[in-house]
């Protein structure tokens, strides 16, 4: 066999190899079930604007959320996931939103496959160094919970009827 045609066939055999690995989820393939996060949004960022972002990349969709930095898969300790469905199904939308931060409206939700939460969320989790206010209308207004650190709560239907898929605005306060 000529050198020339050997060296194609060994090139042709690794790119075959390296598409299997990517299509059996090697290390490069993101995870469906993974959630996207929202970047914390520091309220000590600017004194008139409590949604101002912490740096000055912003999404075009909505001004007042920080963009998510290319490759955020987690946050630290500070958070709050989100479900859209209970028991915290990991298989439906999901969604962590880092803090601390101030969200007045949870429409259009940087870094969210599914940016629009409002009255979307029925089951939560609160990081361990975070404490979490929710209301069930925009702008802080309306019944209102808060949720320590650690907190799980795999039904917002089951503790708090008023709030299941009925949240619209939070805030996310770090120990």
């Amino acid at each position: 066999m000529k050198p020339q045609t050997l060296l194609f066939l060994r090139t042709v055999a690794l790119a075959i190899a390296i598409s299997a690995i990517a299509a059996c989820g090697g290390s490069d393939t993101p995870n469906a079930n993974a959630p996207t996060v929202t970047p914390s949004n520091d309220p000590a960022a600017s004194s008139s604007n409590t949604n101002a972002p912490a740096s000055p990349t912003t999404t075009t969709a909505n001004a007042n959320q920080p963009a998510a930095p290319a490759g955020t898969t987690n946050c630290p300790d500070c958070y709050v996931h989100v479900f859209d469905d209970k028991n915290f199904d990991a298989t439906d939308d999901n969604h962590m939103i880092c803090g601390p931060g101030k969200w007045a409206s949870l429409r259009n939700l940087a870094g969210a496959v599914k940016p629009i939460w409002s009255d979307e969320i029925e089951s939560l989790r609160v990081g361990p160094k975070a404490t979490v206010i929710v209301w069930a209308d925009e702008n802080f207004t309306g019944m209102t919970q808060t949720y320590g650190p650690g907190t799980a709560i795999p039904s917002l239907k089951a503790s708090t009827p008023g709030l299941s898929d009925n949240i619209s605005s939070i805030e996310i306060r770090c120990q």
